[in-house]
C-alpha cells in the first residue's frame, strides 16, 4: 500500500466494516480489532482497556442467513456452492 492509500483507509469509519477477529491482546492490557476494509485487513488496537463491549446492528433475518458453520470455513463454503455472503 502507498501512504496515500493507507491515509484514505483510515478515513474509512471502523463501523460498518467486516469485523474477522476481534479479543485481547495475549498480555490481556489491550483490545485488538482486526477489520476488512475493501480489500484490506486493518488493526485496531485499543491500549490500555480494561472493558471491552461489543454489538451488532444486523437484522434477526441477517443473521439467520449468516449462521451456517459453513461461512467459518473457506472449503466447507467452497464445498456448498459458494452460497452469497462474507466468509
Amino acid at each position: 500500500m502507498t501512504a496515500d492509500e493507507i491515509k484514505k483507509a483510515l478515513q474509512e469509519p471502523l463501523f460498518d466494516s467486516n469485523i474477522v477477529r476481534h479479543g485481547f491482546a495475549s498480555f490481556l492490557r489491550d483490545y485488538d480489532v482486526i477489520a476488512r476494509i475493501r480489500e484490506y485487513q486493518y488493526l485496531y488496537r485499543f491500549t490500555h482497556c480494561v472493558l471491552a463491549i461489543g454489538a451488532t446492528a444486523v437484522r434477526d433475518e441477517f443473521w439467520k442467513e449468516a449462521w451456517d458453520d459453513l461461512f467459518t470455513d473457506y472449503s466447507s463454503w467452497e464445498r456448498a456452492g459458494a452460497p452469497a455472503g462474507y466468509v
